[in-house]
């Protein structure tokens, strides 16, 4: 059975995500899932003031930062060893950033984004039972 994911991801790449720009995660570890599974978006207070209005260009608009502003599905991961060779498009990283990223790690994990969309308003941790938000991600009840 799948359980749902809390992703933190800082505003700069949330609105790569909810733009289509963005079509892959890359995290050090991802979730132990069968897959499809949802991921939501907690978009970081960290990395600049995120509004709605500035994704979507619409009047409505709110603060995107500290809140679960959307969501994905992640539809497969793909794991890449310290060569990462053939490193498909989407990730929005260079090499050089995705081997900093990786660090001493033995590889990343390609988490491919579908699907994704902003709230017309945002959730707060705590309606996922949470008080703070994850250092990376969590699993959170449905």
């Amino acid at each position: 059975m799948s359980k749902d994911v809390l992703m933190s991801i800082n505003p700069k790449w949330v609105k790569k995500i909810v733009t289509g720009l963005k079509t892959i995660e890359v995290r050090k570890r991802a979730p132990l899932q069968e897959h499809p599974y949802k991921v939501y978006v907690y978009c970081t207070k960290s990395g600049g003031p995120l509004w709605r209005a500035g994704i979507i260009g619409k009047i409505d608009q709110y603060l995107v930062n500290g809140t679960v502003c959307g969501e994905f599905t992640c539809v497969s991961t793909t794991e890449y060893e310290p060569l990462l060779r053939n490193i498909p498009g989407g990730t929005c990283l260079t090499p050089k950033e995705l081997y900093e990223y990786m660090g001493a790690g033995e590889k990343l994990c390609f988490m491919a984004i579908k699907d994704p969309i902003l709230y017309d308003e945002p959730k707060s941790l705590e309606d996922f039972g949470l008080k703070r938000p994850p250092q990376s991600w969590c699993y959170v009840k449905k």
